[in-house]
């Protein structure tokens, strides 16, 4: 390969005729790295711009990083200075991670022998200051003659959305906020969980995975994008409505599903069970054999659940029978799916056969494996009570939003004619009753029905969900193509706008951007996004900055450079579909001022406009609030968070211009 074309003639006796030279080739007077702090350490374009050649150095940032040594050394490296070795605990978690990664194993012995004294820390921290003092210069940026409104705007889903966010965001409550390792296969929940993560990396695995949890990629994530979106993947499902009934029919067959493949085990079990009893190991077995005791311990409501236990026993009684054959559909679709499981895997597959019921197998291998045989048949009676219990308590909460009269007694206190405000839903298992009785057994970790033995899953005050919470149907949420309260009251706000003023509308994910653009294009809005490469994105900034261009609307991502650094004053609106979701203070205070500083900046003739939409009890809320913004009072649609407005100067003064700012908390 010849990319600077070297072997060309004309390049030979003309070394100015090469094609794109390589910048090392020369030496320049200054270098000026704009918003370095988007210039990554393990990306290539760092190592770059770090090492070109040049007499003068410069780097800028509106929020340089500058809260520890690791990152004033990140400053340091692009002047070329080198102040001093890394620290294995310094840094960020994903910085300390990769930071051992790169290590030989001499350096990882050594870091062991090492202790840093609290000297050593001392010392670093005074190097770092006194660099910055040295090279680094700060300016304040003087607009505060520009006037600025910033609104909060808050959104209440309809009563379907409500129940989707619901369910998953009680999903992921019980297990802590964390991804963990799947059952024998993967439910529609799961499969709804790796949807809402669309094209993250961290998903949910197929059984036999332990999640590898990508730091940026996580629960928080799906649940944003619940928040604002009830399926940012598929584009068939016309409005919420119309998800809650699949997620309803998926779950009556995931349920049903299971049902057959536990009667088909169950069959054979059976058959296993008098074959061995019939050989000489089985007449010398002491007690009951293992299958014995699983059936023992579901008539004794093993599942904790009294629903699943009586589904359970249904079972038995009719795999019991000598004559019961199994369903030939059910063992098709799991021979199948044990065969694409090892698919890959160098055995030979095992053909169905007499073996399956221990026709062929010797004494002791048929004791074995009839006692495996036990195992899996309580992984699948685990599995039946998790479906049970899920399936109940999505129908109850869509059945209280439907209006329908689910308790007319308290299982617990006997109190009748409860009105739906005094009604609460455990999610952990879909019991309901008055919510003080509910709280109490919750408070023992209990279920309200454990008493009377119909229930004995774990509860928590977590779990509690207050029918009145809930919402109810509306037909005009049921009819037609509808996109999410949130992206409706967005497309309404913008529809509102002047049609002078130009939009940025800030999003973070990339599934969730393509729900926007899909919902901009349903209300009439032509807008234009910031992708491809960086001729393309050049282009498209300069169509959107002319005043002739047909699109007043820019989709910029909040979280990487697209939304840093450019001069779009043109625009006048910024509208924040969601809180940021980042891994520090600093991180979101960077990109939330950056984004704000596209449009409030030295050339703005209007009211700079910054509009943040909240969804009421959901992540939004808790995110907005740890990052310190304050929300004021959610229960008004629309309010004006802050105004900062210069009146106009008397004619009589010569002074200074005042200042006038409102601010609430």
């Amino acid at each position: 390969m010849d990319p600077w074309k070297l072997g060309d003639k004309t390049v030979q006796e003309d070394w100015k005729q090469m094609r794109s030279p390589p910048l090392d080739m020369f030496h320049f007077h200054r270098v000026v790295i704009d918003e370095f702090t988007y210039t990554k350490k393990e990306h290539v374009s760092h190592a770059v711009v770090t090492r070109l050649s040049a007499t003068c150095r410069w780097v800028m940032s509106g929020t340089p990083p500058t809260s520890d040594f690791a990152s004033v050394k990140g400053i340091a490296l692009f002047l070329g200075i080198h102040l001093g070795v890394d620290d294995d605990a310094e840094g960020s978690t994903e910085e300390v991670k990769a930071r051992i990664q790169d290590k030989t194993a001499a350096e990882a012995f050594h870091s062991f022998r090492e202790v840093r004294s609290a000297y050593w820390h001392a010392e670093r921290h005074d190097t770092a200051q006194r660099f910055l003092d040295r090279f680094v210069r700060q300016n304040l940026a003087e607009i505060d003659d520009i006037p600025l409104e910033e609104r909060i705007n808050a959104v209440t889903l309809s009563a379907s959305e409500r129940a989707l966010y619901l369910e998953l965001e009680h999903y992921l409550r019980a297990q802590e906020l964390k991804m963990k390792k799947t059952g024998k296969s993967q439910s529609d929940r799961v499969r709804r969980l790796n949807k809402a993560l669309g094209e993250s990396k961290c998903v949910i695995m197929p059984p036999g995975y332990i999640h590898g949890l990508n730091p940026n990629r996580t629960p928080e994530e799906a649940l944003l994008k619940s928040a604002s979106h009830f399926d940012c993947q598929t584009d068939d499902v016309l409005n919420s409505t119309k998800a809650c009934d699949i997620i309803v029919r998926q779950r009556e067959e995931e349920r049903d599903k299971c049902m057959r493949e536990l009667k088909r085990k169950l069959i054979r079990a059976f058959k296993m069970e008098r074959r061995l009893r019939s050989t000489r190991t089985g007449k010398e077995m002491v007690g009951k054999s293992h299958f014995q005791q699983t059936l023992d311990e579901w008539q004794r409501g093993g599942d904790k659940d009294q629903e699943t236990k009586d589904i359970l026993m249904e079972l038995v009684e009719e795999a019991r029978d000598p004559d019961a054959s199994e369903d030939t559909e059910t063992s098709s679709e799991a021979e199948t799916a044990k065969v694409n499981k090892s698919s890959n895997k160098p055995k030979a597959v095992k053909k169905p056969g007499k073996g399956d019921q221990g026709g062929d197998l010797d004494e002791a291998d048929l004791a074995w494996a009839h006692r495996e045989h036990a195992h899996e048949l309580r992984a699948l009676a685990k599995e039946l009570g998790g479906r049970v219990r899920s399936l109940r308590f999505f129908q109850c909460v869509r059945a209280f939003q439907g209006e329908k009269r689910l308790l007319s007694t308290c299982p617990a206190c006997g109190r009748s004619d409860l009105a739906p405000e005094e009604i609460s839903i455990l999610s952990s298992c879909g019991h309901l009753g008055c919510h003080a009785c509910v709280a109490a057994a919750a408070a023992n970790e209990a279920c309200i029905q454990q008493i009377s033995g119909g229930c004995k899953v774990p509860a928590s005050a977590l779990f509690i969900v207050r029918a009145d919470s809930l919402g109810h149907d509306k037909k005009a949420d049921v009819d037609g193509r509808h996109w999410g309260q949130k992206l409706e009251d967005i497309v309404s706000l913008i529809k509102s706008a002047p049609t002078t003023d130009r939009i940025l509308l800030f999003v973070q994910f990339p599934d969730l951007t393509r729900k926007v653009g899909q919902a901009l294009e349903h209300g009439k809005l032509e807008y234009t996004e910031i992708k491809g490469s960086a001729i393309a994105q050049s282009k498209v900034l300069q169509d959107f900055q002319s005043p002739k261009s047909k699109s007043r609307i820019l989709l910029l991502n909040l979280g990487d450079e697209s939304a840093s650094g450019g001069n779009l004053t043109i625009a006048n609106h910024a509208i924040f579909i969601s809180p940021l979701l980042a891994k520090s203070q600093f991180e979101y205070t960077q990109a939330e001022t950056q984004a704000i500083g596209r449009i409030r900046r030295f050339g703005q003739v209007k009211t700079a406009k910054i509009y943040r939409f909240v969804t009421r009890s959901t992540i939004d809320e808790e995110i907005y609030t740890q990052r310190g913004q304050g929300l004021g009072d959610l229960a008004q649609k629309v309010q004006l968070f802050r105004v900062i407005k210069v009146p106009e100067k008397p004619q009589e003064s010569h002074g200074h211009e005042d200042e006038m700012e409102v601010d609430f908390a």
